[in-house]
């Protein structure tokens, strides 16, 4: 049972910690007393926890820049993919629009995939100083 003290910190009932808040009493009692059986297993490095919030301290301690960086590679996907249509782009205007405009039109792609592949640069240099 968690008993609260009407100035202050909170007492864990069964070793005495103060703490500042009522949820992290919570935390405390589930994560250091509780005999559930429930786990809660990380899918990056299989090591188990007692709460949710253990897991996702762990995550946020010694997986975030694994996430990060997996994120970066999803984007770096999706900018490559816009590369590819906007090449596809360039070479119907050059079939099918009319010469005046081809010049305008072939600046204003060029000048779209200059900066796609400033931010594919950018990004794939953020992942090589990521540790992982």
């Amino acid at each position: 049972e968690i008993i609260e003290t009407p100035d202050g910190p909170f007492n864990c009932p069964v070793c005495g910690r103060k703490l500042q808040t009522i949820a992290a009493l919570k935390r405390h009692t589930a994560s250091k007393h509780s005999s559930r059986l429930s786990k809660h297993d990380c899918s990056k490095c299989n090591k188990s926890f007692k709460t949710k919030w253990s897991l996702s301290t762990h995550n946020s301690r010694f997986h975030r820049d694994a996430r990060l960086k997996e994120e970066i590679k999803l984007h770096i996907v999706e900018l490559a993919k816009l590369v590819e249509l906007l090449f596809c782009m360039i070479i119907f205007c050059i079939a099918t629009v009319s010469e005046d405009l081809l010049p305008r039109i072939i600046h204003l792609l060029i000048s779209a995939l200059t900066q796609i592949y400033e931010v594919l640069h950018d990004l794939d240099v953020m992942i090589v100083h990521i540790d992982v």
